[in-house]
């Protein structure tokens, strides 16, 4: 009795750790303590899913229409905020996305029917560009620099709108915040020159 009331415990604090974090790897020092025996029970419950190889999420995770940027990470590691969720975390727009934009490598896998999500494969080249590192309140994560943030925007214009491109860069080059080599050198990798220099120099 004395064993099993152990288990109930430990199982208890395993689901009260991922309702509070929703998604978590196995590696998580927060995980260490825990048998597989409880994560294989949660499976078995439907409490958990399995996200991908070490990663479990509470079972509503899947469903949600919102996930914070730290649970992104968790996910896949090198994952990148990119498009409009880079330009809120820059203060270069008001625009809510209804999902959280995320970069991966071309060729790279990422797990299926996260709602949350919209996914964007960009070519090496581009993907590793820029790529800054944050530390947020759930965990680190990462995110595009003001200056490939910008670019990105002009190169899916048709996914985030050409006036959102242009009002953030407008907004960046009236903050000071775009150091300008970096911006040559991202519109120079994304192929973006022609179309940008006409915005640069009207601003000018």
């Amino acid at each position: 009795m004395k064993n099993t009331s152990r288990l109930d415990q430990e199982l208890e604090r395993l689901r009260k750790l991922f309702v509070e974090e929703g998604v978590l790897s196995v590696a998580d020092e927060r995980c260490r303590g825990f048998s597989r025996y409880c994560l294989k029970k949660l499976l078995e419950e439907g409490f958990l899913t399995r996200v991908s190889r070490g990663v479990y999420s509470h079972a509503g995770v899947k469903a949600r229409e919102s996930m914070n940027y730290e649970e992104i990470a968790k996910v896949r590691a090198d994952a990148v905020l990119c498009l409009t969720t880079a330009l809120r975390i820059h203060g270069l727009t008001e625009e809510n996305p209804h999902r959280i934009h995320v970069a991966i490598p071309q060729k790279a896998r990422f797990p299926k029917g996260l709602t949350a999500v919209q996914l964007h494969r960009f070519s090496p080249k581009a993907w590793s560009l820029g790529v800054e590192e944050r530390q947020g309140g759930y965990g680190p994560y990462r995110v595009y620099s003001v200056e490939k943030t910008l670019v990105d925007c002009f190169k899916f214009r048709s996914v985030v709108g050409l006036d959102v491109a242009i009002a953030a860069l407008r907004e960046a080059v009236s903050k000071r915040l775009v150091n300008w080599d970096c911006l040559w050198q991202a519109m120079g990798v994304c192929r973006m020159t022609k179309v940008m220099r006409p915005y640069l120099e009207s601003f000018s």
